[in-house]
């Protein structure tokens, strides 16, 4: 029984240079991108021609290297489907690594002389040569050298398309290589090369091979330098990504990763926490003890969603964010409702003080936009003076964003439009009976001409950070309308006001400026701690500088102290107009009247009663010795004044 030996060698020998670019468009083997540029212009960058003629024949000896299973093979152009896309040789993915090529003959003469001398060694009596129809080009007149070493033997092949090899037990097609297959039954057969193959493989000189090596080894060098360049790339992206994924202070996933997190529907339950009054903690005590409340909060919050299958963030400040879609909506509400009441009920110790934090949170369930919508709960329940608070349609939160949405344009527009105005309502003496003074009441003119009460706008305007604006733009008119008048006039400042750098520069500007300063009143709005601001007492004395007076407004309610009306050196008291409405028949309100007036008469401060709204509170008022009267009775705020 005879067996038949097979053996085989191969000759490749194209060597890669240069750095590796990505294929980035392909279908099938029509590849269309490679990095960020179509194949033609590929080619015309490196091999210097845009011709398709030349692309395709300089394309065999400079072809396409793919690394595959730590080997790598070639890919050529087999033809231009249009201005921008190319046929290739075999079928490359989106992702794979590919380099420029080299076709060296001298190489490829070198790598046939180590197979042929191999070949020698094997079982041979009849040989098959296979060779790719792409080496025509690469050899062009010598293409007969590669065999030569068999010129005198009987030797049967043809020129292929290209080839099929097994590597790492993957069949994988080859172009521009060439396969000799040998077979014998006679295990003992052998063929000899001919002696003249050294004489015959010396077609290239020393320049050639030094030219070789050049392109070789620096364009491997050049390879693995690039290599490096992206590990290091990689590595600092990896860094930077971490930093801009983390926060930094309490090294919690931060706002931009749950923001990214909800972008790929990683979650279906997101709860927001916020602390509430975190701003007193920090003006208290400091930064220092605020960032070490920060950390051990955000400590208590991680853990506890470790052990609970929820996943925390630091959303920024004072506000966090718990996630999760591993649980039911009961069960994920029981476990913040739990965590929320722990933290409630926790003291926080820091140098001998006692800190006790109040959390509040905003539930989203099974919604889509969950950010949005827990933000919505959560300011809904601050705004309601609520703890906990889980989004429902029926909350009608959305209609009250949208009419905020639709008046911050409109006092936008107002602004930019120059359509936002003073209206001056009288105040009348009530000894004398004329009007000696009136109050610049903001008015907002609509498209149509229409009068917009403040009623409608000006919380909107504090919420949209609009304000300061209005604010101005009120004090430039209201002192344009005191240079062409007799009368005082008032105009109304918050607390915010006072404590704004550039209005109180302003307000200074303007005195300096006005023909009478005496003849302007700031009604300072009462509010909580007023008494505790040295910049209000300041700034009275500044103004008072001008001969300008001072007037408390809304007194009588909320927060009203007799004490501090000393200590701020007021020339009126105005009575709250919920006060005076109900004076000609609430007893109650009768006494806060007569209280206020007496107190002020001993102090030299003069009251003025707002809201007089008819006769029959005009004379209670009178009768009680107020010494002026605002209201509807007399008249309606107008544009002009007298």
């Amino acid at each position: 029984m005879n067996f038949l030996n097979v053996n085989n060698g191969s000759s490749f020998n194209c060597i890669p240079i240069g750095k590796e670019h990505e294929i980035t468009l392909v279908e099938d083997n029509i590849v269309k991108k490679i990095g960020t540029i179509s194949v033609k212009e590929f080619y015309n960058k490196y091999l210097g021609t845009n011709n398709n003629d030349q692309i395709l024949r300089m394309g065999n000896k400079f072809p396409l290297m793919v690394k595959r299973n730590n080997r790598y093979f070639s890919a050529h152009i087999l033809k231009f489907i249009n201005a921008e896309e190319a046929l290739i040789s075999t079928k490359l993915d989106i992702g794979e690594k590919i380099r420029i090529g080299f076709g060296d003959l001298r190489e490829i003469l070198q790598s046939a002389k180590e197979m042929y001398s191999e070949i020698t060694r094997c079982p041979c009596e009849s040989l098959l040569i296979y060779s790719c129809d792409s080496r025509k080009n690469i050899f062009k007149k010598v293409n007969a050298k590669e065999i030569i070493p068999f010129k005198d033997l009987s030797v049967g092949g043809f020129y292929t398309f290209g080839e099929f090899n097994n590597v790492n037990n993957k069949n994988m097609f080859y172009t521009e290589t060439m396969t000799v297959l040998v077979l014998s039954e006679d295990v003992n057969a052998r063929i000899k090369i001919i002696s003249e193959i050294d004489d015959e493989y010396s077609y290239f000189n020393e320049e050639d091979s030094a030219l070789y090596n050049l392109i070789k080894n620096t364009g491997e060098e050049l390879n693995q330098l690039n290599i490096k360049l992206e590990e290091k790339i990689k590595e600092k992206t990896d860094e930077l990504e971490k930093q801009y994924y983390t926060d930094k202070l309490t090294g919690l996933e931060n706002r931009n990763k749950l923001i990214n997190d909800l972008c790929i529907e990683k979650y279906t339950k997101l709860t927001i926490v916020d602390i509430r009054s975190f701003n007193d903690i920090n003006d208290f005590y400091g930064n220092t003890i605020g960032d070490k409340v920060l950390k051990d909060i955000s400590k208590l919050i991680s853990y506890y969603c470790n052990e609970n299958k929820l996943n925390s963030y630091r959303v920024n400040s004072d506000i966090f964010a718990i996630a999760s879609s591993d649980i039911s909506k009961e069960e994920f509400i029981a476990r913040i409702q739990f965590l929320q009441n722990e933290i409630n009920n926790q003291c926080f110790v820091y140098e001998e003080g006692k800190i006790f934090l109040t959390i509040v949170m905003g539930v989203a369930l099974e919604e889509e936009l969950l950010f949005e919508k827990a933000e919505m709960a959560l300011n809904y329940a601050k705004k309601n003076k609520e703890l906990f608070q889980i989004y429902r349609e029926d909350l009608n939160i959305y209609e009250g964003i949208k009419e905020n949405i639709i008046w911050t344009k409109k006092i936008k527009d107002a602004i930019a439009e120059n359509r936002i105005v003073p209206f001056f309502q009288p105040i009348v003496n009530n000894s004398l009976k004329t009007i000696e003074k009136c109050e610049a009441l903001i008015r907002m003119i609509d498209e149509n001409g229409k009068v917009i009460s403040p009623y409608f706008f000006l919380d909107i305007a504090k919420k949209a950070g609009l304000y300061k604006e209005l604010t101005i733009i009120m004090l430039e008119k209201t002192f344009e309308v005191l240079n062409k008048t007799n009368y005082e006039i008032s105009i109304n400042l918050l607390l915010q006001d006072i404590m704004n750098s550039e209005i109180r520069a302003l307000i200074i500007k303007k005195l300096k400026k006005v023909r009478n300063p005496e003849k302007i009143v700031f009604e300072i709005v009462e509010s909580e701690g007023i008494e505790n601001f040295n910049e209000v007492t300041e700034f009275i004395k500044e103004v008072k500088k001008y001969g300008s007076k001072i007037a408390i407004d809304d007194f009588g309610t909320g927060y009203s102290n007799f004490n501090y009306l000393m200590k701020l050196n007021v020339d009126y008291i105005k009575i709250d107009g919920s006060i005076i409405k109900n004076v000609h028949k609430d007893k109650s309100a009768e006494i806060v009247t007569k209280t206020i007036v007496l107190f002020a008469k001993e102090l030299g401060i003069e009251t003025i009663a707002e809201f007089v709204s008819e006769e029959e509170i005009y004379n209670k008022i009178k009768d009680l010795n107020v010494d002026y009267s605002q209201g509807y009775y007399f008249s309606e705020p107008k544009e002009n004044i007298g």
